[in-house]
């Protein structure tokens, strides 16, 4: 029941991160999206998109999984990989860190140009 058990907010927002999905190099890499309108739309806060994060990585055949979470002045890059993507090394290039299949960072820059930024860096990893 601890686990199972979200608030109608969080399931709200779900959706709509759900709806951001999209494929990335040829399928071994998937993106979701979570904006400040989402959150403002749903009345959630940043605490229910927790795990959003393992959206992307679960679809069968992706490699890494991105969550972007757009912040005032800044993108929230949170990247997994699945079994070979050392994305750590992503996230260091762009000033974060983590390790071999989990790391993060920050972008000064839109959603758009985060995206933009983060696609070649997936070849050198993919």
């Amino acid at each position: 029941m601890v686990f199972e058990n979200n608030s109608l907010k969080k399931i709200q927002l779900k959706g709509m991160v759900y709806s951001t999905l999209r494929m990335l190099k040829g399928g071994k890499a998937a993106i979701v999206c979570l904006t400040k309108e989402m959150l403002e739309k749903t009345g959630a806060s940043e605490d229910d998109s927790e795990g959003f994060v393992n959206i992307p990585r679960s679809i069968e055949g992706v490699e890494i999984g991105i969550f972007l979470k757009e912040r005032d002045d800044e993108i929230r890059i949170s990247l997994r990989s699945n079994a070979y993507a050392d994305v750590s090394l992503i996230a260091k290039r762009l000033g974060g860190g983590g390790h071999k299949h989990a790391g993060g960072c920050s972008y000064k820059g839109s959603l758009k140009e985060t995206e933009e930024t983060l696609l070649p860096l997936l070849d050198e990893v993919l």
